[in-house]
């Protein structure tokens, strides 16, 4: 078990490191305002592609770790789900363009694009879903690293021959993902190789997405809908300024991202009746540690970053600290939410998400108008702790386990961190990270 972790630890650092560094050297070339202008398209395309993705994301994992599908089934999903979504997302945003005023930031972007960019999202969500059923966590890793070195590559290229920034990153963000789905892709087809069929059990897994549909959507949306409050009732800079806080603070979310990812899996092939929830209660504990630990280390790093790099965005250094309190309570419904998935109870993501959701439209709208980014900040992380409370009286509603054991480590746990730490270390100083 702790290999594994170590293999989808190494493979989520990597990715959001090069990301952030990725994303921070785009930020500092393309400014604030042009910046706030790519978070809207990204986060308009990562709405469209959840909506219409139809849940199948956790029904693909749940599948292949039950050993009820092939992975040539989960191809044939991924790319039929990732057309439809294009195709549906450019038709639907040609008259949400021409009546929404926040989709005049796109500043003439085509609207296919932002449709293009919903079907790669798809795409790439149900290839790594896949492979995560699968449990080829290398496979994985390779995938996610690949997309954050495409595209600062693409965008470097793009500046070259003089495409303008915003279109660039926004070119470039959409190549990245075109990468990272190719590497998914030849690692299942090598898998299991390409088999034409209807996948079994259609039913079921319509009525599993449907089921986990709304909580990712209300989810994502309490995570992201403050962008579009921000770019159509306060600024395009405070957006920009805001996004790039964002993109820091969710670092913390390497370690609970990577846990998650092996829990899913994990709990879906085990007898689930039998399981006490200790190995899981044991896993979120340490979770909670690491990212506390990682959160004054980012704090510390954010005010090097914006006080001294990147004074461009010195707006963004209150955003971060006030979002960092927050991130660390996701950090137990990153864990303690994907047992639950894997227990075939996505409800409680639901109701987690209409919790945080409230909390957002309702604070944002009285606050941000006046305080702009900062007040996100400050909506954002209290939502967090709201979803990290539902989903934790879910887990133990439907596993008896107490509050110490989730949250408060012992010896036995400073053992195993430092185990995984110094394979860690040992995967990257292999790959030459």
């Amino acid at each position: 078990m702790l290999k594994k972790m170590t293999v989808v630890l190494s493979g989520t650092l990597g990715r959001m490191v090069i990301s952030a560094l990725t994303g921070l050297v785009i930020a500092q070339l393309i400014g604030p305002s042009t910046r706030g202008v790519l978070s809207v398209v990204m986060t308009a395309s990562t709405l469209i592609g959840l909506l219409l993705g139809a849940g199948l994301q956790g029904s693909t994992t749940l599948m292949l770790a039950s050993g009820r599908w092939k992975s040539s089934d989960a191809v044939l999903v991924a790319f039929g789900a990732s057309t439809i979504t294009t195709g549906f997302a450019s038709l639907l945003l040609h008259p949400l363009a021409q009546r929404f005023e926040v989709f005049g930031s796109l500043s003439n972007i085509p609207v296919w694009i932002v449709g293009l960019g919903g079907g790669l999202l798809v795409l790439n969500s149900l290839l790594g879903a896949a492979l995560t059923g699968l449990q080829l966590y290398s496979a994985g890793a390779k995938s996610a690293i690949s997309s954050p070195v495409a595209n600062g590559m693409a965008f470097g290229v793009m500046l070259l021959v003089g495409v303008s920034g915003g279109r660039a990153a926004i070119y470039a963000w959409l190549f990245g993902l075109g990468v990272s789905a190719a590497v998914s892709c030849f690692a299942l087809v090598r898998f299991g190789g390409l088999h034409l069929r209807i996948p079994p059990e259609s039913g079921f897994v319509v009525g599993y997405g449907a089921r986990t549909l709304l909580g990712n959507i209300l989810n994502y949306a309490s995570l992201r809908l403050d962008v579009f409050i921000l770019a159509s009732m306060n600024t395009l800079t405070a957006a920009g300024q805001y996004s790039v806080s964002v993109a820091v603070s969710e670092m913390l979310w390497a370690v609970p991202m990577a846990i998650g990812t092996v829990v899913f899996p994990e709990i879906a092939s085990r007898d689930r009746e039998a399981d006490d929830g200790a190995w899981t209660a044991r896993v979120c504990r340490v979770t909670v540690a690491v990212s506390a630990v990682s959160a004054v280390a980012v704090g510390l790093g954010g005010w090097v970053l914006f006080g001294l790099v990147m004074r461009h965005y010195s707006g963004s250094l209150m955003p971060l600290l006030l979002l960092l309190p927050g991130t660390i309570a996701l950090s137990v419904a990153k864990v303690l939410g994907n047992d639950m998935y894997g227990r075939s109870l996505p409800e409680w993501h639901i109701y987690a998400a209409l919790a945080s959701l409230a909390l957002t439209v309702g604070l944002d709208l009285a606050f941000v108008p006046k305080y702009g980014a900062a007040a996100a900040a400050a909506v954002s992380s209290l939502s967090y702790v709201a979803y990290a409370v539902v989903i934790l009286t879910g887990f133990r509603r439907t596993v008896v386990v107490g509050i110490r054991p989730l949250l408060v480590i012992d010896r036995r746990d400073i053992s195993d961190m430092r185990e995984i730490t110094r394979r860690l270390l040992t995967k990257l100083r292999g790959r030459g990270v």
